[in-house]
């Protein structure tokens, strides 16, 4: 117990010379800081991360692609994917981005196409405006334009596809991968024709990657959150409806109280704070000696550890300290609208 005393004593002399103590409610003070974080800077993060409207499937085989409305077939593949939808809003951006895909070094032989994704995402059309957003006004669109364009933190959705076996039974694993680019724009805060460019900073990446998560439902009919392992779809053998859902986490607290208001599922929101407290550097941004002691006061070493272990990190967290790690995870988020403008989204599909 002292020893834990020491460390909290330890923690809270660092936290007390970064942050003077809030006084006012803890959620007005989150959606206080929410507003003044997002507006404090030309290159606010509502205008700057705009989401992808596409996903890419890549395949193993070297002939024979094809493309058929909306679904992705490859002659004599044991399988197919489909999806349902229209163009997306941002598709124009695409060119360049599917170019640079097309010149990858992926599986042996594989080939790709753009996939479009449904209304029902929110993301192949993120406009909130009055009116309808024509090509005109879209290419009005600046660098620091208002909240009526492109993805920020509280939005949700999902990804809706479906698995068709052409030789039935089929098990795959399937995996997501997602990708920042940056753009270049004009000294009239315009974007440029140039390439975009894909994110390198892992830093950043890791944000992004942490702050906008994905999850699929499991064969216990909860929501697990995607990791690089990807997920199985097995023994298929009729056409199969599959959903990706995802959701940008608005604020640290809903982290920590294990309550992901959009993800509407309490085992997959224990998840994402388990995750939380085993990787507290890739949700928060700090720098100095208060990031390296806040960080390894919270962190969770032990990968079994009990729930009450982790309720107790939770605890210390959302206690007076919060004003200093919340401000850690709206800095994370500032950094993604800072240095990300796109995200793309990729879909593969291996047989097993």
């Amino acid at each position: 117990m002292d020893e834990k005393l020491n460390k909290d004593n330890l923690l809270q002399e660092n936290v007390e010379k970064q942050v003077e103590e809030s006084k006012v409610d803890k959620k007005e003070e989150i959606k206080k800081k929410l507003i003044i974080h997002y507006k404090k800077c030309a290159m606010g993060i509502i205008a700057l991360a705009i989401l992808i409207m596409a996903v890419i499937a890549w395949f193993t085989k070297p002939d024979g692609v094809k493309t058929s409305g909306m679904s992705v077939t490859l002659s004599d593949s044991p399988f197919d994917l489909k999806s349902i939808g229209s163009d997306g809003l941002y598709d124009e951006f695409m060119d360049d981005i599917i170019t640079g895909l097309e010149n990858e070094t992926t599986t042996v032989g594989s080939s790709g196409i753009k996939w479009n994704l449904t209304s029902t995402s929110q993301m192949n059309n993120l406009y909130e405006g009055s009116g309808e957003l024509t090509t005109e006004k879209f290419g009005e669109i600046t660098r620091s334009d208002s909240e009526e364009y492109g993805l920020k933190p509280g939005d949700s959705g999902k990804l809706d596809f479906s698995i068709v076996p052409n030789s039935p039974p089929v098990s795959l694993t399937m995996n997501l991968n997602v990708k920042g680019y940056e753009a270049t724009f004009d000294n009239t805060s315009h974007k440029t024709d140039d390439p975009l460019v894909e994110v390198t900073n892992a830093t950043v990446d890791n944000y992004m990657h942490s702050h906008i998560l994905f999850f699929y439902k499991g064969t216990d009919n909860k929501k697990h959150m995607l990791t690089s392992e990807g997920f199985d779809a097995d023994n298929i053998t009729v056409e199969t409806a599959k959903t990706i859902y995802w959701v940008w986490i608005p604020t640290l607290q809903q982290i920590l109280d294990a309550n992901i208001e959009s993800l509407g599922d309490v085992d997959a929101s224990k998840e994402v704070r388990r995750y939380f407290f085993e990787n507290p550097d890739k949700f928060l941004k700090a720098t100095g000696n208060v990031s390296f002691t806040a960080f390894t006061v919270i962190k969770n070493d032990d990968v079994i550890a009990e729930e009450a272990e982790i309720e107790e990190k939770k605890d210390f967290v959302s206690g007076r300290n919060y004003s200093t790690y919340g401000a850690m995870y709206n800095d994370a988020d500032q950094s993604i609208g800072d240095h990300i403008n796109y995200v793309l989204v990729e879909l593969t599909a291996l047989l097993k």
